[in-house]
């Protein structure tokens, strides 16, 4: 189960032989439940969900993001605050790991970002999360891409200062949901 499906790019390299794809985007997905609240699957159903949320929040401002990527990584639809992405995140989470089968894997892709000249640690807060839902922490992977282009201006065509470096990593937490509360060991 792909639980944030999009475009499907965690499936381009190996898709299993059956994926049931989620979107809350109509324009992706066989099906379109929000992962923030229950989804209409009933509990401890999927062998591995795999939960891909837009994990950067839009900002307050317009964005100088080039809208190609908010377009492919369905940027569009995440919150306006670090903060209430993090909300949004936790409780896909949950959702995740609710309907995952016992002794079955959740794999979650986060990162952390700067948002108003801050620093927010998206990784370590969902991890936090996670360590209060019945999951072991079975692995923490960090994939580096290529870094992209910066721009040079502000919207309103002022020259841009760029006072923070920009991150070109993301990580995949690998989860594994235990039978029971006793089962559970964080780490």
């Amino acid at each position: 189960m792909d639980l944030t499906h999009n475009t499907g790019k965690w499936w381009k390299v190996w898709r299993p032989p059956v994926l049931v794809a989620n979107d809350i985007d109509p324009g992706y997905g066989q099906f379109h439940e929000d992962y923030r609240e229950r989804v209409g699957w009933q509990s401890d159903l999927f062998d591995l969900v795999a939960f891909d949320p837009p994990y950067q929040s839009q900002g307050g401002r317009g964005t100088s993001t080039v809208k190609a990527m908010n377009d492919a990584y369905g940027r569009g639809l995440s919150a306006k605050s670090p903060a209430e992405n993090q909300e949004w995140i936790n409780l896909g989470l949950a959702e995740a790991v609710r309907i995952c089968k016992p002794h079955g894997v959740v794999l979650v892709k986060v990162m952390d970002y700067i948002s108003s000249g801050k620093l927010w640690l998206g990784t370590y807060r969902t991890i936090d999360h996670a360590l209060t839902l019945p999951v072991k922490v079975e692995a923490i992977y960090t994939h580096v891409g290529k870094p992209g282009p910066q721009p040079q201006v502000n919207l309103d065509g002022s020259p841009r200062r760029q006072v923070h470096p920009r991150s070109n990593a993301s990580t995949l937490l690998v989860l594994r949901k235990q039978a029971n509360q006793k089962e559970t060991a964080h780490v």
